[in-house]
């Protein structure tokens, strides 16, 4: 549960709550289930604080700085985040359906198990993201680089992949059924056991890619991290 203390900070504005975070440089903020429905948060300084299964629904988050801030089970639904700082940031189980990433810097960030549903990630930097087993069904990811991704188990049925860069990405069992891959590059990304069905990868580079099954026991640790989390990222 959130601070008391550092909740009553941040409910005094965005001015009072950076200032205080400037003069407490080294204390970790403690917002954990707070209730941030709709808040102001603009150019806040969040970073590194905890956030973890806070409800941000609707909240402004325009300019703030989220970098190594812990948001697992966020939820995230209808909040603007433009111009956001996510470097190291934690988003595992965060519910970021329909959220608008669109051209943000998101390398390295953990979506892993997140649900990012027909969010907005056209043009977004995602190179080293970790999108394990996240759901990404219907989502725009036009023109963005997955360079390296991890998106093992990821459901991207009906994703827009148009001119996506996915070299080099982990996509083993993932569910990429409808989605539209044309002229995206795939050289040398791991699709080992992805359901390809009904993708159209029209113009898309196939160079080096790898196909074919999942080991027996890759694909059995691959699933304990699913059910470890409670998820069932294909369904």
């Amino acid at each position: 549960m959130a601070g008391p203390k550092h909740f009553g900070i941040l409910c005094q504005g965005v001015p009072a709550w950076n200032r205080w975070r400037a003069e407490n440089p080294d204390e970790r903020p403690n917002l954990s289930l707070a209730d941030l429905i709709s808040v102001d948060l603009t150019g806040a300084n969040l970073s590194r604080s905890d956030l973890t299964m806070g409800d941000l629904r609707g909240a402004l988050l325009l300019d703030a700085d989220l970098t190594g801030a812990d948001l697992r089970g966020a939820d995230l639904r209808d909040a603007l985040l433009h111009r956001v700082k996510l470097d190291g940031a934690i988003l595992r189980d965060a519910n970021l359906r329909y959220a608008d990433l669109s051209g943000e810097t998101l390398e390295g960030v953990d979506f892993g198990y997140a649900n990012l549903s027909g969010a907005n990630l056209s043009g977004a930097k995602l190179r080293g993201a970790n999108l394990h087993g996240a759901n990404l069904k219907s989502a725009i990811l036009a023109g963005a680089d997955l360079r390296s991704a991890r998106l093992s188990l990821a459901n991207l049925g009906q994703a827009n992949l148009a001119g996506a860069d996915l070299s080099g990405a982990r996509m083993s069992l993932a569910n990429l059924s409808g989605t539209d891959c044309r002229e995206a590059i795939l050289a040398g990304a791991d699709l080992h056991d992805a359901d390809m069905s009904s993708a159209n990868l029209a113009g898309a580079d196939l160079t080096d890619v790898l196909f074919g099954v999942v080991s027996p026991l890759r694909r059995e640790l691959l699933w304990v991290g699913a059910k470890r989390f409670g998820s069932s990222p294909l369904a």
